[in-house]
């Protein structure tokens, strides 16, 4: 069974025919932010934000973990799942436990929450305008050198039963970007007027029982978010793609064994038919070989992406032309059960990365840069919703994604049809 929420809006991508001069112009009218921002009224501002009672935090340090505000608490029949958000960083995941029942007061902390702005578990858009600038925009929020992690609140009501538990944001959120061709860029006071935002998001999220024939119960759980437009004319981009990023902690994957089960489908260009493929297991918290991205038939399935100094890891993607992904599968060892989270893909591909050496400041974390360790690292996976191409967002438009995912044993996961062994 899956959740579907409420449409709320998506992403926000302009397709700009001069996006040079436009960002001129701006330039002209954005105006610097100062300290807490609130914004408590309707309409349009002057750099193009729709006011909607959202506060500015800014300067949280880079490898804080932000705290939970708010979370979602669902058992099945043998899996307890806690996933813990943060309201004031624009609803980012920070915290996901997974509990064998068998051992209900021993919580397994599997997301890596450390620079959640950043990290932990998110929608993100990237954005391609027509002079090949690349944007990020995460939601709405962000981090990176000296600006620290910073992000936007939202409003937000839920409640949990047995049966039902849900999140939901009451207002939306600027979606300020969060790097421009790879640079940080920042609302906050330390850098005023270099980010800019051309729409506001929200997010709804949801999890409840399902029946596993034969086995219990697991859990189906669901991240919708919504982007609107608050550009007062058409924005026009020549590519959009929203993801959803996943985090998770190293030293937790070692120690449960963490393997990614991959399914797609490739179009078989001598019969004109879509065919099943299986990549996996593939052990996430040290370096695979590419061997290890072919599927059972020997066939390349992934790529090898270059991992830029001063990182140290291994970084493949899952997005060859006439093929997509169906979904991921991620296995723990929780407290001897084999525990998966199932992500339902259905649109487009995927990557898989392990970084050695992501925390790597001053003391005490100098050890990382000399001698990483597992909690100097993290591992994430990256889903893909479907592309879109020369758009046009007219002020006001909205689109949703949303993804979709079931959390259980490995043999509940099994049953309702998941690819794993």
């Amino acid at each position: 069974m899956i959740l579907f929420l409420r449409s709320r809006v998506e992403l926000n991508v302009l397709k700009q025919q001069n996006l040079r001069l436009q960002l001129k112009n701006i330039k002209s009218t954005m105006r610097p932010i100062v300290g807490t921002i609130f914004l408590l009224f309707g309409g349009f501002t002057a750099n193009g934000v729709s006011a909607q009672a959202s506060a500015l935090t800014c300067n949280v340090g880079n490898y804080d973990i932000p705290a939970t505000t708010d979370q979602i608490d669902m058992s099945g029949s043998a899996v307890r799942l806690k996933y813990g958000i943060n309201r004031n960083f624009g609803g980012v995941g920070v915290n996901l436990r997974l509990i064998n029942l068998a051992y209900p007061t021993q919580e397994v902390s599997v997301l890596e929450g450390r620079s959640a702005a950043g990290a932990g578990w998110q929608w993100t858009q990237n954005t391609v305008t027509y002079g090949n600038d690349r944007i990020l925009t995460n939601q709405a929020s962000g981090n990176g050198g000296a600006y620290g992690q910073w992000g936007w609140s939202n409003t937000v009501s839920g409640s949990c039963a047995t049966s039902n538990c849900y999140i939901n944001a009451g207002n939306w959120a600027p979606l300020y970007r969060d790097s421009f061709n790879g640079a940080a860029q920042s609302p906050c006071p330390v850098a005023p007027g270099n980010s800019f935002a051309f729409d506001e998001g929200r997010f709804d999220i949801a999890a409840q029982p399902v029946s596993v024939p034969g086995n219990g119960n697991a859990i189906t759980f669901a991240r919708a978010y919504t982007a609107r437009s608050t550009w007062p004319s058409d924005q026009y981009w020549k590519h959009t793609r929203a993801t959803d990023a996943h985090y998770f902690r190293r030293k937790t994957a070692r120690d449960g064994d963490l393997r990614v089960f991959i399914k797609g489908r490739a179009l078989n260009p001598a019969t004109g038919i879509w065919e099943d493929w299986r990549v996996g297991p593939i052990r996430l918290y040290d370096k695979w070989l590419p061997a290890a991205l072919n599927d059972l038939n020997g066939i390349p399935r992934g790529d090898e992406q270059p991992v830029s100094a001063p990182f140290k890891g291994t970084w493949s993607t899952f997005e060859k032309p006439n093929q997509v992904v169906d979904h991921v599968v991620l296995v723990w060892n929780i407290l001897g059960v084999d525990t998966g989270i199932a992500i339902r893909v259905f649109s487009d591909g995927a990557s898989i990365r392990m970084l050695e050496n992501v925390y790597t400041g001053p003391s005490p974390d100098r050890i990382c840069y000399l001698t990483p360790v597992d909690e100097c690292g993290s591992i994430d996976v990256i889903t893909y919703h479907a592309p879109n191409y020369n758009v046009t967002y007219p002020p006001g438009s909205t689109r949703t994604t949303q993804s979709n995912y079931h959390v259980g044993t490995k043999a509940q996961l099994q049953a309702l049809g998941y690819w794993l062994y």
